[in-house]
């Protein structure tokens, strides 16, 4: 047998929808705020002599209350666009305060050897100098 519903119950499950609905919203607002805060400032890409592969060398500024950072990275990926891109080059230059002046040099010697030249003052954060049949040469800039 149910028991008809009363001006308290009904304040209460009001009251219990309301909290809810606003901790829903509270935290939708909240992973709304914790997008990628990033911008590519700098790209270049260049294809592999034979066409089958693209290196991408790219500077991303990143910012954000104690995450601010500027970052250039080298990737390598297929040019049909199978897979994901792999990096060959991870670095930053603290010294430089105009990100987009951060840029990388890269050449083909030939259909295996790619040479990626850097700034001088670079941070190197991660260096592969082989991918696959790809010998890679990465040096500072001269």
């Amino acid at each position: 047998m149910r028991r008809p519903l009363t001006v308290p119950k009904i304040d209460a499950l009001l009251a219990g929808f309301l909290k809810l609905s606003f901790l829903s919203l509270t935290l939708g607002v909240s992973l709304a705020g914790c997008s990628d805060d990033s911008a590519v400032v700098w790209r270049k890409d260049l294809r592999s002599l034979d066409g089958s592969s693209i290196v991408v060398a790219k500077t991303t500024q990143y910012s954000g209350p104690g995450t601010a950072a500027v970052f250039t990275t080298v990737d390598v990926a297929r040019a049909d666009g199978e897979g994901k891109p792999v990096q060959i080059l991870v670095f930053e230059v603290p010294s430089e305060h105009n990100p987009s002046a951060i840029t990388v040099d890269m050449s083909w010697v030939d259909a295996t050897h790619l040479d990626v030249a850097y700034p001088k003052d670079a941070k190197i954060s991660f260096r592969a100098d082989l991918y696959g049949n790809i010998n890679i040469s990465s040096h500072p800039r001269q």
